[in-house]
């Protein structure tokens, strides 16, 4: 019986509206026994009653700080309020609409935001040292270009006359239409140096990377992304060496990068 009553006291909403009849009715026997000293000490009925008033102050006051000692009174405030708004929500149909419409934008912009920055500025990238790569960009601000693409001569000669970097590559994003046998589709894919795969540090899955005898031939090679081989290739292990068509040009694939490298950026795959 003492564990019930004091588990009462730990969970009031067990029995609310029998602890709110108690409270009153001693409240109500603490005014019926001061007011009957008051009377004692000389003073008519309605003198005392309001003595007996005075005497235990605010008797609103006194019931909140009851509740308040009886623990856990936010609980029953939070229910009270949930009940008020589910019933304000049932008369307004259309505020309820508009509510959850605005809460489910709300939530989809922060999460957007979030993996953005998360992205961007909070997971490091997964490359090799990924503190000590820089990108460069030729620019003529005369005319007007603050970034524009260095040409291929501009990198030899960068390459050959630099001494800053341990390393250096080039890309350029391009799309593709993949027009293998199956469904065609548009790809994003990147045209990459040779030395890009060994300066990020990654190593292919199947197959390897591109030679610096095909940086100068322009040989028609790939390395496909991981997604891209499982998803339209089903994991086929024996893809390198099979010709792809990339814009109608036969590209054959020399490799598949690893799950994990995504370079550039990240296309359909």
């Amino acid at each position: 019986m003492a564990i019930w009553r004091r588990s009462e006291s730990w969970f009031p909403w067990y029995r609310p509206q029998a602890r709110e009849a108690d409270l009153e009715r001693e409240l109500r026997d603490h005014l019926e026994l001061e007011a009957e000293e008051q009377q004692a000490a000389g003073l008519s009925s309605e003198e005392a009653t309001h003595a007996a008033h005075r005497a235990l102050d605010n008797i609103l006051q006194v019931e909140e700080d009851v509740r308040a000692a009886w623990g856990f009174r936010w609980v029953e405030t939070l229910l009270q309020d949930l009940r008020f708004g589910l019933r304000m929500l049932r008369r307004s149909p259309r505020f309820i609409t508009v509510a959850v419409l605005t809460l489910a934008l709300g939530i989809g912009a922060n999460t957007a935001i979030f993996s953005i920055v998360d992205a961007v500025l909070l997971r490091p990238l997964p490359f090799r040292n990924p503190s000590s790569l820089l990108m460069f960009y030729e620019s003529n601000k005369p005319l007007g270009f603050a970034h524009a693409p260095a040409s291929a001569p501009d990198l030899m000669v960068v390459e050959r006359e630099q001494k800053s970097f341990s390393s250096l590559g080039a890309f350029q994003n391009k799309d593709f239409d993949l027009s293998d046998p199956g469904e065609p589709e548009r790809v994003t894919a990147a045209r990459v140096s040779a030395s890009i795969f060994p300066m990020l540090g990654i190593r292919p899955l199947l197959g390897r990377t591109y030679t610096r005898h095909e940086d100068q031939a322009a040989t028609h090679v790939v390395v496909l992304s991981y997604g891209l081989w499982e998803r339209r290739y089903g994991g086929n292990r024996n893809i390198v060496g099979q010709t792809i068509d990339l814009d109608r040009v036969p590209y054959t694939v020399v490799g598949v990068r690893p799950r994990s490298f995504q370079f550039p950026l990240p296309g359909p795959r």
